[in-house]
């Protein structure tokens, strides 16, 4: 992608090798994003044989941080609270931490109120605002943040937060 940064895409044809893969990334990379999508059911998709969970498997036995995002709406949080519930029954080797998407109208929202103070089942806590007219400004323009709104708050709260997982 440039040339600090690399990206690769694992789909039902390659997910073979992806073991093969992953070993060349560990030793390659100092850092490794892995989007797992849903972790809904996730005790479930780690005993499951299906080739999506073979990347969750993974990161379930050798990553060493799995970040969740959520959003403040009803879902969202109740979609967390069974996530919680799953780790409770399970030992993972990742520590757990959450970014938390916080929108700028809260009245609009459906909003569970979160507490402030981390809870025990995660390691850190993260709040980015939500700015969706910047991020479809970007998408449209196929471009980065910083072009788009260089003083955006969602920029310094993704640039933050990249330098406290990287430091």
């Amino acid at each position: 992608v440039s040339s600090n940064f690399s990206a690769l895409e694992f789909n039902e044809r390659n997910t073979l090798e992806f073991m093969e893969r992953i070993n060349k990334l560990v030793d390659t990379f100092d850092y490794i994003f892995i989007d797992l999508g849903t972790l809904r059911n996730l005790s479930n998709d780690l005993t499951d044989r299906r080739w999506i969970s073979t990347i969750k498997v993974w990161a379930a036995n050798f990553a060493d941080q799995i970040l969740i995002t959520t959003a403040g709406d009803l879902l969202s949080q109740t979609r967390l609270k069974e996530l919680k519930s799953h780790i409770a029954s399970i030992s993972l080797a990742p520590k757990f931490s959450l970014i938390s998407i916080l929108s700028k109208d809260v009245k609009k929202q459906n909003i569970i109120a979160a507490p402030k103070v981390t809870p025990d089942w995660l390691s850190q806590r993260w709040e980015i605002p939500f700015e969706p007219r910047i991020c479809a400004q970007a998408e449209r323009e196929r471009t980065t943040l910083a072009k788009v709104n260089e003083k955006s708050s969602l920029r310094k709260a993704i640039l933050q937060l990249a330098v406290t997982i990287t430091s």
